[in-house]
């Protein structure tokens, strides 16, 4: 499931990407600092990279992705080839955005379409996320199908606990060989409401309240259950049981990609040493440090956050880990 990294991976240099200085000795035993040693590479499918520190070395979380919905289902098992344009009153569904919704969702056309609605009125599907795909040579239908899948999966997890989940299918556009040689890599995961009843309003707001998206939660922020490959998290307060701190959000220095190793290093560094700053003296013997940074093809698309976070591997956490 994972290849190791890439020799010269690295990449040309950046400006501003050497790691800071190391911070100076603390007087009082603080929190261990990441390790950058060689580490497994994650598999690219992946829509963030995650490293948590185990002792002295690195090694990379490779998790199974979640979300299963009633039906999988993708243009990659005809290719989209049934010819027909999209007629006037509807849109190709890759052409929305995640969170835009929709009804009326066909494939009796050259492409996935569907009428677009307002999500605050009736309506029977919405695009639950985007995801961009390996880039390559076309890996043919069954193995372009398999890839979108897994990443909608992971994209979509957070909704298979709406109350609706069990009446939605899972349904994938995906770019054909000749869009493919043109460079287009994005899949679009649309989950189409099969109920009785209408939907009204996103789907995220029947999610469970306390759930956050990963970009609007602030140091602090304590997580109750935590999978980083997963873009919503619950949060609680931190006098409740929880497996996760945020303890810093960092944005990276604009610039070309860095490479892995660069990248890496970097991460590792900013996030220990802030660490050092605001994490306490004493954290339990369960709790390791974690980050989680932009891939190559999210950085491309402009993301440029690495999330600091403590994680407890044992027994629950009921205290924030934050200095006051």
């Amino acid at each position: 499931m994972t290849t190791p990294p890439s020799p010269g991976g690295d990449g040309p240099d950046a400006r501003g990407w050497a790691p800071p200085d190391p911070p100076a000795a603390a007087t009082t035993p603080g929190p261990a600092v990441f390790a950058p040693v060689p580490v497994e590479e994650a598999p690219a499918r992946t829509r963030r990279r995650a490293a948590v520190a185990v002792g002295a070395g690195l090694a990379v979380l490779v998790l199974a992705g979640a979300g299963v919905f009633a039906v999988v289902r993708s243009t990659a098992d005809d290719g989209g080839s049934r010819g027909r344009p999209v007629p006037a009153g509807m849109v190709a569904v890759a052409s929305l955005a995640a969170g835009e919704c929709l009804s009326g969702y066909t494939e009796d056309y050259a492409d996935p379409a569907a009428v677009r609605r307002p999500c605050d009125r009736g309506h029977s599907g919405e695009v639950g996320a985007k995801a961009t795909l390996r880039d390559g040579a076309f890996p043919g239908a069954e193995g372009l199908r398999a890839q979108a899948t897994d990443l909608c999966k992971e994209r979509t997890a957070f909704l298979t606990k709406v109350p609706s989940a069990a009446d939605l299918e899972l349904r994938i556009a995906l770019p054909d060989e000749d869009a493919w040689r043109k460079g287009e890599r994005e899949a679009t995961c649309v989950l189409v409401h099969t109920g009785p009843d209408q939907l009204v309003g996103p789907l995220s707001d029947t999610a469970d309240a306390r759930s956050t998206y990963r970009p609007e939660l602030e140091p602090g922020a304590c997580i109750e259950k935590f999978h980083w490959r997963e873009d919503r998290h619950p949060v609680v307060e931190c006098t409740e049981s929880h497996e996760a701190q945020l303890y810093a959000k960092l944005t990276l220095p604009s610039g070309p990609y860095p490479g892995e190793r660069k990248m890496d290093d970097a991460s590792d560094a900013r996030c220990a040493a802030r660490a050092l700053r605001v994490l306490t003296m004493s954290p339990p013997k369960s709790a390791e440090p974690m980050y989680i940074r932009p891939s190559r093809e999210t950085w491309a698309q402009g993301d440029r956050l690495l999330y600091c976070l403590i994680v407890s591997k044992g027994e629950p956490l009921t205290r924030s880990l934050m200095r006051r």
